[in-house]
């Protein structure tokens, strides 16, 4: 089955952690839900998983494209459907990380970013 949601708000994660954590999400098949809120991840944090979740999703485009003329394509890709990273001290460099992300294809539904430094 695999893990769908992961809630590690206010755990002091801080950007080292988010490093860390965003190179395994990035991989997880069926992780939905994720919630960093108030762990200082600030904008290294919110880049590394930024970049992870974009690089995700581009190869996920990529192999979906070549599916294509398979019989029965199968979609694959991030399924993270909810981000939570309230509280965290990003700034405009986290924040245009996370659009990147979204540009590339990650589908999310919602992306909570209430109470960072997004000016």
């Amino acid at each position: 089955q695999g893990l769908s949601e992961l809630c590690l708000e206010s755990n002091g994660i801080g950007s080292i952690g988010c490093d860390a954590i965003a190179a395994t999400v990035a991989k997880a098949p069926r992780l939905e839900k994720l919630d960093l809120s108030s762990n200082r991840v600030g904008d290294v944090g919110a880049v590394a998983l930024g970049t992870a979740l974009a690089a995700a999703a581009k190869n996920a485009k990529t192999a979906n494209a070549m599916r294509k003329s398979e019989a029965t394509p199968i979609e694959t890709g991030p399924s993270l459907r909810t981000l939570h990273l309230t509280n965290n001290e990003i700034g405009s460099a986290g924040a245009a990380a996370l659009g990147t992300a979204l540009s590339h294809g990650l589908r999310l539904f919602a992306l909570h970013l209430g109470r960072n430094s997004l000016g």
